[in-house]
């Protein structure tokens, strides 16, 4: 019975040396992948070493810090609370803070709050940490505001499978009726790494089939393609040639090809200082200028000499196609990242994605008005194209009805299912447009009458609130744009008439539309001459009687 007894203490013995050993040998692998920033792989051997190893704290962490870089963030969120909940829990201060951001990330406003305020007034965080903070408290206080900026103008769709994949989509736009975008589905047969990585690849859709990569001389290379942009005369296309650094990091330059019929011609790279050495230069957008016949290169790049991690650059192009030296947005980019730029020359506005402003979580799509001098003070667009998670990549079309962005939202596909990962999918945002245009005319003669105050004001519960107000000098049209499902009261006077106004309501409105209101006002006071005359002679005739009657109720029977 004893023999049995020593034996039965051998075989625990030998198998928990086992365990820790095998453990400590996941552990080891994970360590590795988390360096070279693969984080899926780290995350595989992690959640591996912590099935052995159940009561280890340092590996639950390590299982919140990998799950956490891979944006698989319920996954996250649970371990960072059972470490921060803990009986450890003063060995991970931080845990507390990163459980808070990834409640964010999840729309959960109000536990974030909670935990990284008791983050804040634990004392352990350092100034760094302290700042990041400061800006979740932000973006908490934001997102739970009376009054959070909104699109109700906006039905959202995402698109289906001839675009999306489970990888990562994005940069969207439409040329001559082309749908282009990229996607990081493409594999690359000489790639010998193990897990293989994916390579980036712009692909373009007519009408609605599947998406068709686009045949770029080098493709064949270990190069991502991606980021395409065509100027005004449809003669050149610039786009993006970027390398991996390790298996997440890539590098990026700006390259331009001739375009024409038969395809993209090789690419060229831009010149320095576009592109500089040992930086990367990404996301190009060309915008056009009619009054000087130039365009604008906008991109994005972490080269010295910016205000934040990634800023928003731009460099001229004149008629001849020469370059001016890059300039740094000043007015938009802050100490974080600005990103994915986009330029509507319709309306002077430009588009992009921040985490440096206050948001909602991760990056927000802003937009901000060129004056002729500078770029207004960046507003968000709030909800329902912003939202919890990453939102990038804005896209609108001419008329203003038609946008497409990219989003790592709830409703995206994920990469692995089983960790609720997902990557950018490519979302249509279809407006309603309902543009008031407001006709003003002189009641008796029906003559349009110009120079007119148009005010326009929504109805509330609360009373009538000012939305607007156009004085016309050279026409008799005045024309507002409405949102949905509301109720409107426009009003318009002239010195010298009474007004006029009428009521106007959008509510069931569910489609684009154009409302026409013509409103009539009276002249507040007439001047009468009335001169008298001979009929025989036509001479002048003086001292005659003359009176005046009101016949307004003898018309009206």
């Amino acid at each position: 019975m004893k023999r049995y007894f020593y034996i039965s203490i051998l075989m625990i013995f030998c198998a928990v040396s086992s365990n820790a050993q095998t453990a400590k040998s996941f552990i080891k692998a994970a360590e590795k992948s988390m360096l070279d920033k693969d984080y899926y792989s780290a995350l595989e051997y992690y959640q591996t070493a912590l099935d052995i190893k159940p009561n280890d704290v340092d590996v639950q962490y390590k299982v919140a810090e990998s799950a956490r870089l891979f944006n698989a963030y319920k996954l996250a969120e649970s371990h960072y609370k059972m470490v921060a909940e803990g009986k450890e829990a003063d060995k991970y201060p931080d845990a507390r803070f990163w459980l808070g951001q990834m409640q964010i990330m999840q729309g959960n406003y109000s536990d974030a709050k909670v935990n990284i305020d008791k983050y804040i007034s634990g004392g352990k965080a350092d100034a760094r940490m302290t700042d990041m903070a400061n800006k979740c408290l932000g973006v908490c206080s934001f997102a739970t505001a009376e009054k959070v900026p909104s699109q109700e103008n906006v039905n959202l769709f995402k698109l289906d499978e001839t675009v999306n994949s489970q990888w990562n989509d994005f940069a969207p736009s439409v040329v001559d009726g082309k749908f282009m975008f990229t996607s990081m589905k493409f594999e690359v047969a000489s790639d010998k790494r193990n897990p293989s990585r994916n390579y980036a690849g712009i692909l373009e859709r007519r009408n609605d089939e599947i998406g068709k990569r686009v045949n770029i001389p080098g493709a064949e290379n270990q190069w991502h393609f991606a980021n395409s942009t065509v100027n005004k005369k449809r003669t050149k296309v610039y786009f993006n040639i970027c390398t991996y650094i390790n298996s997440a990091d890539i590098r990026c330059d700006l390259y331009v090809s001739e375009y024409n019929e038969g395809g993209w011609g090789k690419p060229t790279m831009l010149p320095e200082p576009i592109n500089a050495p040992g930086f990367t230069t990404t996301q190009p957008s060309l915008s056009y200028d009619e009054s000087s016949n130039s365009e604008r290169l906008f991109f994005v790049s972490d080269r010295t000499g910016g205000k934040g991690h990634k800023d928003i650059w731009y460099v001229d192009i004149d008629a001849n196609d020469n370059f001016g030296a890059p300039v740094n947005l000043n007015a938009i980019n802050t100490t974080e990242d600005e990103i994915t730029p986009f330029y509507h020359a319709k309306s002077k506005t430009l588009f992009f994605a921040s985490d440096g402003y206050p948001g909602l979580g991760g990056y927000d799509i802003f937009s901000s008005k060129w004056s002729g001098n500078t770029f207004s003070v960046p507003n968000n667009f709030g909800k329902p194209v912003n939202s919890s998670r990453n939102d990038l990549y804005y896209w609108i079309n001419t008329n203003e009805d038609t946008a497409y962005f990219a989003s790592n939202r709830d409703e995206s596909s994920f990469i692995v299912k089983e960790k609720n990962a997902c990557c950018n999918d490519i979302f249509l945002a279809k407006y309603i447009i309902i543009n008031l245009n407001a006709l003003t005319f002189e009641s008796a003669t029906k003559a349009e009458l110009l120079g007119c105050t148009v005010k326009l004001y929504e109805m509330t519960p609360t009373g009538k609130v000012l939305i607007a107000e156009i004085t016309n000098p050279e026409s008799n049209l005045s024309m507002f744009r409405l949102m949905p499902e509301k109720d409107y009261w426009v009003f318009a006077d002239k010195k010298g008439f009474e007004p006029d106004s009428a009521l106007i309501t959008t509510k069931g409105i569910g489609d684009s539309k154009d409302i026409t209101q013509k409103l009539y006002l009276k002249p507040s006071k007439i001047d009468l001459q009335i001169f008298t005359f001979d009929d025989a002679t036509k001479e002048e005739l003086h001292n005659c009687k003359v009176q005046l009657f009101d016949i307004t109720d003898e018309i009206g029977r």
